[in-house]
């Protein structure tokens, strides 16, 4: 199948016809005058053409015409593009519990550009840092009380960037955080290809019930895969409510209250992640920001080839096919030339006269 990258180039066919058809009237209107005023004798010393060969001639230059419309309208047909990346994939993992709404986020570092919860703080940590991440394969998943996988590690990171951007909390019905979960689904992504892997946990560290994760941190360090973590919010903390999401779909003025919590950044699930695993481990609070986290992301790493959905660019093909239609038009003008000097060479124009 094959389509066109610059479909609205074909709306100039109508102009160029318009110039192809006032041409080839002026071209008529030429060739009349001239057998008007011309003897019959010396019609072919002022022009080849007659009534075919010039309706023939415009036909082969608006080809050439057409040809050059197809090549700009970019024509192209799916395909796999091969580019070289690192080996090494990234997985995201945000946590999305209902304490990450709390609004003590750090001046400076994400609230500038509008974050007003942890949550959106993180996304922006996110986005800020996938430019550092272009020759890899990143994939991005969400966690709460359960785990949601957006996507696996993939090297279309503008759709990363729309499922980032469409990314919300999860229901109150999955408020605690598990880390138990995540790393779950984090082994079994990783274990896909045999290729390195590396996590990176946006968390503000809250376990609102103790569960035991010893397990899956266990798998992923038998397996090398480093876990660095990014704590959100604060040490002080800040309170949260959860209203009742029926009374918000149908508008009461004063919703009820279904919870009410305070919550604060905890150091201690996060920094046993991250020595355990042998990751890095930055906290917001502190000035920590993409930035200190680089050097750990730039590691070497081998590269190999990827293969992924793409385009297969045909638009050389019209292009070549017009090229080739003008040289013949260049040689064939060039030829006619030479040979009407050699004729003029012969018989002198101004001889036959006398």
């Amino acid at each position: 199948m094959k389509d066109f990258a610059h479909p609205g180039v074909f709306w100039l066919e109508i102009p160029l016809g318009l110039l192809f058809v006032v041409l080839l009237l002026v071209q008529f209107r030429a060739l009349a005058w001239l057998r008007g005023h011309v003897s019959a004798r010396f019609f072919r010393r002022f022009t080849v053409y007659g009534p075919v060969t010039v309706v023939l001639h415009f036909l082969f230059l608006f080809l050439l015409g057409q040809l050059l419309l197809v090549a700009a309208a970019g024509p192209f047909r799916p395909g796999e593009q091969e580019q070289q990346v690192s080996a090494r994939r990234t997985i995201i993992a945000l946590d999305a519990s209902f304490s990450m709404v709390a609004g003590d986020v750090t001046r400076g570092f994400g609230a500038g550009v509008g974050a007003k919860s942890r949550f959106e703080q993180a996304k922006i940590f996110v986005e800020q840092l996938l430019p550092a991440l272009r020759h890899e394969p990143v994939g991005l998943l969400s966690f709460s009380g359960v785990t949601v996988i957006h996507s696996p590690p993939t090297m279309d990171h503008q759709a990363l960037r729309q499922l980032l951007a469409g990314l919300t909390l999860h229901s109150s019905e999955n408020t605690g955080t598990n880390f138990d979960t995540v790393f779950t689904e984090v082994i079994h992504l990783a274990m896909q290809k045999p290729d390195p892997c590396q996590v990176l946990l946006l968390s503000d560290g809250e376990i609102p019930y103790q569960r035991d994760y010893d397990s899956e941190l266990q798998l992923l360090r038998e397996a090398g895969i480093p876990v660095h973590a990014v704590g959100f919010g604060t040490r002080q903390g800040a309170h949260i409510v959860l209203y009742d999401p029926q009374d918000i779909l149908a508008g009461a003025a004063e919703p009820k209250v279904v919870r009410k919590a305070h919550t604060r950044r905890e150091h201690k699930h996060l920094q046993r992640i991250t020595r355990e695993t042998g990751g890095h481990y930055l906290i917001v609070e502190q000035g920590d920001w993409v930035a200190e986290l680089l050097p750990a992301f730039r590691e070497d790493s081998p590269m190999v080839n990827w293969k992924s959905p793409g385009r297969e660019d045909l638009s050389h093909i019209p292009l070549a096919l017009a090229l080739l239609g003008l040289m013949v038009e260049t040689l064939g003008l060039a030829a006619w030339t030479a040979r009407r000097r050699r004729r003029a060479g012969e018989r002198p124009f101004l001889e036959m006269r006398s």
